[in-house]
């Protein structure tokens, strides 16, 4: 039942409806629901109502988790405490609530034993109080003192103590950012008839064809297409439908034999859940859903053997046609297939061939040196005064002549978060012929940010450092004379700080050979040592490769014989 429902039955004037609407709301665990019960606790005119209230407003304030199992746990210890305490008001009997109260019991009792754990049976009647631990049993009684007064500090802190002795769990709150669940109705899941093919038969209703009277094939089951849900009121769920090892008959998991065949559950397995094909299409994938060997086609069909086995034959015909086809030759006696395989190979043959000739080519020529060129740098630096500015904080403390102004600037900070509601809706098999359509919503959130108006102090300052100064150049045409270092003179600076003092920073050469082609254009090799560069004179006849753009391989370099 939907949060909207519950709140208006709030309302209502009939005690027993607000009863049962306080005990749902607690399962729920929307926390929306809580300033609606805090004005129950407040103005309702029956007083174990308030309490009521009162105590499912705090269930759903410090009892939930988003943890599916945990959950489960607490909504039996939940149902627990609120039986108990309906039988310690004197107006109520559990019988209020207990169709409600199995219906939560099954389920949360197939969520435990899927994840391999049990859960306490739902009792209506108070089990004898022994010397173990504090169990619900225990807790119904902190709960019927919820909004009374308690010669506790804290009557909700003593309850928390005794719920996680019982429990073993903290008290977590759900909704408050994390993902929440609502179910927002349970319906029919279809079966179609494999043996008279009636189709779109239902889950529950339909145990048996209502045709041929044959009986549900529990594998077969598919949901119904969007729109065409059939709704069930009331319906008690009592977990999954467990399969007949002897006639396969699917069976309610509150049954203990058979309904057809009268064999007992022992070794029986349980049906397999199908999955909503609409999540599956979402998710790229189309045609059977369910899962493994289970899976099943949506809308199956009833099965009509002699026009399988015709269908079977065709097929069989249509692919013995293909091979025949797929060996006839085709060219020079080969095969489509061959042939195939011929032309990839080819391909990938002259793909690497190609690549390996682009790499590789080199065509030597013969050359004439036509010249020698060469240049020698000296880089000097000089110690000069600077000009700097920057934020004071960071300024170097060898700086001096320092001026102070303030700037103001802008900057982005975090401002909170602007968060919105993401919703989808999806349906889960039961297990028994039935599926929930729940409403999974979850928040989604952004940091805000805002322009913040800050000041900092600026400094203007010079300080004294190693500059670029000037480059000191000797450069020539030929290889007579050898190439030199240009002299230079080194500045030693002036007064107490030295300024305009020099430094050589590094040294530079380069030397370069001209040549001229057979085709009447030059081309040149660089080099940065003499090694090479004066192992040559103009005019000498050398030999050195080209690739295949034309650009010369000037480590191939070798004087012609």
């Amino acid at each position: 039942m939907s949060l909207d429902t519950l709140l208006q039955e709030l309302k209502s004037p009939n005690d027993r409806i607000r009863l049962r609407a306080m005990f749902q709301l607690g399962i729920l665990g929307d926390p929306a629901a809580i300033p609606a019960l805090e004005e129950i606790h407040t103005n309702d005119p029956v007083p174990q109502l308030k309490n009521v209230a009162r105590a499912a407003a705090q269930h759903i304030q410090e009892t939930k988790t988003v943890d599916r199992v945990k959950d489960a746990e607490l909504d039996v210890v939940w149902t627990q405490q609120f039986l108990k305490f309906v039988e310690g008001t004197g107006i109520f009997m559990t019988l209020d609530v207990s169709d409600l109260a199995e219906g939560v019991s099954a389920q949360a009792g197939e969520i435990l034993r899927q994840a391999g754990k049990s859960a306490p049976p739902i009792e209506t009647t108070p089990p004898p109080i022994t010397g173990a631990a504090p169990s619900a049993n225990s807790l119904a009684g902190a709960m019927q003192n919820v909004g009374q007064p308690s010669t506790a500090a804290n009557p909700m802190q003593e309850l928390n103590k005794k719920f996680q002795a019982a429990t073993g769990m903290e008290r977590t709150r759900r909704g408050d950012g994390g993902t929440r669940v609502e179910t927002t109705g349970v319906y029919e899941m279809l079966w179609d008839c494999e043996f008279c093919g009636t189709k779109k038969l239902l889950g529950v209703t339909h145990r048996f064809c209502p045709n041929c009277g044959s009986p549900q094939n529990a594998e077969k089951r598919y949901f119904p297409k969007p729109g065409e849900e059939i709704a069930l009121e009331n319906h008690v769920y009592h977990g999954v439908d467990w399969i007949c090892p002897s006639c396969g008959q699917a069976n309610s998991a509150n049954a203990n034999f058979c309904g057809s065949c009268g064999s007992d559950k022992t070794g029986a397995k349980t049906a397999s859940l199908r999955d909503d094909p609409s999540k599956a299409m979402a998710a790229g994938t189309a045609g059977a859903v369910g899962t493994g060997a289970n899976a099943i086609a949506d809308g199956f069909q009833a099965r009509d053997l002699a026009q399988e086995r015709f269908d079977a034959d065709m097929q069989r015909i249509q692919t013995e046609e293909k091979i025949v086809a797929r060996n006839r030759p085709i060219f020079l006696g080969l095969r489509r297939k061959e042939l195939s395989i011929i032309g990839v190979v080819t391909f990938l043959v002259t793909s690497i061939v190609a690549g390996v000739f682009a790499f590789t080519y080199k065509k030597t020529e013969n050359l004439v040196v036509s010249g020698h060129q060469w240049e020698r740098i000296i880089h000097i630096d000089e110690f000069k005064q600077v000009d700097e500015t920057q934020d004071c904080v960071n300024m170097p403390s060898d700086a001096y002549d320092v001026s102070r102004h303030t700037e103001t600037r802008t900057r982005k900070v975090a401002d909170g978060q602007t968060c919105r509601e993401e919703c989808n809706t999806q349906r889960v098999d039961q297990g028994d012929g039935s599926f929930r359509s729940e409403r999974v919503c979850h928040d989604v959130c952004t940091t805000k940010y805002r322009d913040e108006r800050y000041t900092v102090d600026v400094c203007n300052y010079s300080i004294d450092r190693w500059k670029d100064g000037r480059d000191v150049k000797a450069n020539g045409k030929s290889s007579s004379p050898e190439p030199y270092w240009p002299d230079y003179t080194l500045a030693s600076g002036s007064g107490s700080r030295n300024l305009g003092q020099e430094k050589v920073d590094s040294r530079e050469e380069n030397y370069i050979l001209l040549f001229e082609r057979d085709n009447g254009e030059q081309a040149k090799c660089e080099y940065d040592s003499m090694s090479v560069w004066n192992q040559f004179t103009d005019n000498q006849a050398v030999r050195m490769d080209f690739n295949l753009l034309g650009k010369p391989v000037c480590d191939t370099l070798k004087a012609k014989n």
